[in-house]
């Protein structure tokens, strides 16, 4: 007699995800906070960075040019508005009595929020970049193993290829967050 394969058990499904440590934002006992990171529906990034005024991530050559404290100003406005989306739709914690704490973060008032999630503004930017490229590796916006350094992720092409031999650059270019590659289409 011939068994068939039983239906999974939910306690033994492992949630997508990533642990990251945030080493310079500390607990009650002086550890490091870790935040559970997890998957966002591509939706959500893809209408984000549409309505982003300007550049859209491409890939192609990087542009070092230097930019003005009003242009690194902008710049930095629009990573942070992708960021804020992100990682309130991204991340938990764990309350003491072991329920979770979506979002791990808060950054408005009247946004979404758990009265354990902790003020956004404990974020240095070097947190935001390393919760940021955790959700989108999770999420498949990015490939590389986990842990892998930022210079060295990339981001797969549109044309659903994969990612290129030998990885890309990722630079800002002109544009007004069009949807160039067809990421909308489905």
């Amino acid at each position: 007699m011939e068994s068939q394969p039983s239906i999974t058990v939910t306690a033994a499904v492992s949630p997508p995800g990533e642990l990251v440590e945030l080493p310079e934002l500390k607990d009650d006992a002086g550890q490091p906070v870790r935040v559970w990171c997890t998957r966002v529906r591509k939706h959500y990034i893809t209408r984000t960075a549409r309505r982003l005024p300007g550049g859209s991530p491409q890939m192609g050559e990087s542009h070092s040019e230097e930019l003005s404290p009003d242009e690194e100003d902008a710049a930095f406005d629009k990573f942070l508005a992708l960021a804020i989306t992100l990682i309130t739709r991204g991340t938990y914690l764990r309350a003491p009595d072991g329920s979770e704490v979506r979002p791990a973060f808060w950054f408005e008032e009247s946004g979404l929020r758990h009265p354990l999630s902790l003020p956004g503004d404990y974020l240095i930017e070097e947190d935001l970049l390393a919760l940021v490229r955790a959700i989108l590796r999770i999420s498949g916006f990015t490939s590389g193993p986990v842990g892998v350094a930022a210079e060295e992720e990339t981001f797969p092409p549109g044309d659903g290829a994969g990612p290129p031999a030998g990885g890309g650059v990722v630079a800002v270019l002109p544009g007004g967050g069009e949807d160039t590659v067809g990421s909308a289409r489905g």
